[in-house]
C-alpha cells in the first residue's frame, strides 16, 4: 500500500470484544481520509444481529474488498470423517461424543459449523477458541473433532476437507465438493473488508480502494 499511495501506512491492531472495540474505533475516527479499518465480516453483518453494538452499518463508508474464500469442514486426516455422509451418519448416532471447535459464538465459524448441523439435528460438544489456528491445532492434536476455516489452512495442517460451505467449488481446493451437492444452500465465505468513518471525501476513499485492488492483484 505504502508504494501505491506513496504514503506511509501505519497498522495498528486494536484487539477486544471479538473486533467490536476496533470497529467502533474505525466508527469514531475523523472522517479525513487517514484512517481506515480492515474488518471481517463477523463485526459488520453478524455481529449486530445477535448483541448489541455501538455502531451502526451506516457509520462507514464502502473501500473494498481485500480477499474472499469459502468456509471449508475439516476432519483430521488419520482419524477423522472420510466424508460428509460418514460425518452426518456417525454424528446423528451420537452427536453428544463428538467435539466442534469454534473461534466464539456469533462468529463465522460459529455459525458455517452450526448452521449445518442444527439442518441434520446434530448437538455436539462446542469448544471455544481464539483463533482457528487454535482450533486446527487442537484438531490435530485429536483434541476435537471438526473444525470450520478457510482453505488455506491446508498448507498449514495436515487435515482433511470434507465440503466447501458455498454453493460453488472453491479454486483453492476444486477437488473438494460443495454444499450445494446436498441440496442445501449456504453461502459461508470470509472476506476482509476495508471501510472508513462515514463522511470520508470521496477522492480519498476512491484512491485507496483504487490501491487496494492493485495490491490485492498483485502475484506477490
Amino acid at each position: 500500500l505504502e508504494k501505491e499511495l506513496g504514503q506511509r501506512v501505519i497498522v495498528k491492531n486494536i484487539s477486544g470484544a471479538a473486533g467490536l472495540t476496533g470497529t467502533k474505533a474505525v466508527a469514531d475516527a475523523k472522517p479525513d481520509g487517514y484512517t481506515f479499518g480492515y474488518l471481517p465480516p463477523a463485526v459488520l453483518v453478524m455481529h449486530p444481529h445477535v448483541r448489541k453494538v455501538a455502531y451502526t452499518i451506516d457509520d462507514f463508508e464502502s473501500v473494498a474488498v481485500a480477499v474472499s474464500f469459502p468456509y471449508t469442514l475439516f476432519t483430521q486426516k488419520e482419524n477423522g470423517f472420510t466424508d460428509l455422509d460418514d460425518m452426518i451418519a456417525k454424528m446423528k448416532a451420537d452427536s453428544g461424543q463428538y467435539f466442534v471447535g469454534s473461534t466464539g459464538v456469533g462468529s463465522m465459524p460459529y455459525f458455517a459449523i452450526m448452521g449445518l448441523l442444527t439442518h441434520y439435528g446434530i448437538k455436539p460438544q462446542l469448544v471455544q477458541f481464539k483463533t482457528d489456528g487454535d482450533a486446527m491445532q487442537a484438531m490435530m492434536g485429536n483434541r476435537i473433532n471438526l473444525s470450520a476455516s478457510t482453505p488455506m489452512i491446508l498448507a498449514m495442517y495436515d487435515s482433511n476437507a470434507l465440503v466447501v460451505l458455498d454453493n460453488k467449488r472453491s479454486s483453492f481446493m476444486p477437488e473438494v465438493t460443495c454444499i450445494k451437492v446436498f441440496d442445501l444452500v449456504m453461502n459461508f465465505v470470509h472476506w476482509q473488508a476495508v471501510i472508513a468513518p462515514k463522511g470520508t471525501p470521496k477522492d480519498y476513499v476512491e484512491a485507496f480502494s483504487e490501491a487496494i485492488k492493485k495490491v490485492s492483484e498483485n502475484p506477490e
